[in-house]
């Protein structure tokens, strides 16, 4: 009963692939409810899908990568998701997903409770691990 990112994955001709997840289509659940708002295709076939992980009046940034079969990338955070605080409140969220030509991962959402949001930027390495390089600690709240 609780919200989970959900992904499917068609054929050309619109079709589920079955060769991915359970018949085409994967579920994730990381915290009391998950939401996928924005996704990127990597060159090697592997997807990230960024959103948020939320408990009771608090949401963070959520990444989870899969496998080009559907299945979660234990390469990335160790489980295949990556969960990041960018500020305190129940509109924090991924809403936006740059892949670099470096691999880097880029994400844009906000921070804090509506209606009085942040703005944020978040940059991952390869393996999921903020780059702290950007911004000091990977996450920059404005």
């Amino acid at each position: 009963a609780y919200n989970r990112v959900a992904v499917a994955r068609y054929n050309v001709d619109g079709s589920l692939d079955t060769s991915f997840g359970d018949g085409g289509k994967v579920t994730t659940l990381a915290q009391a409810a998950s939401y996928g708002y924005a996704a990127v295709l990597q060159p090697d076939g592997k997807l990230v899908v960024g959103g948020k992980s939320c408990n009771p009046g608090s949401c963070i940034f959520l990444l989870v990568r899969y496998s080009a079969d559907g299945s979660l990338d234990a390469s990335f955070g160790g489980d295949g998701l990556v969960e990041t605080p960018a500020g305190d409140g129940n509109s924090v969220g991924v809403q936006g997903l740059w892949l670099q030509a470096d691999g880097k991962l880029v994400v844009a959402g906000s921070a804090g409770s509506a209606p009085n949001s942040d703005f944020a930027l978040a940059r991952y390495n390869t393996d999921g691990s903020l780059d702290s390089t950007f911004g000091g600690t990977g996450v920059v709240v404005t």
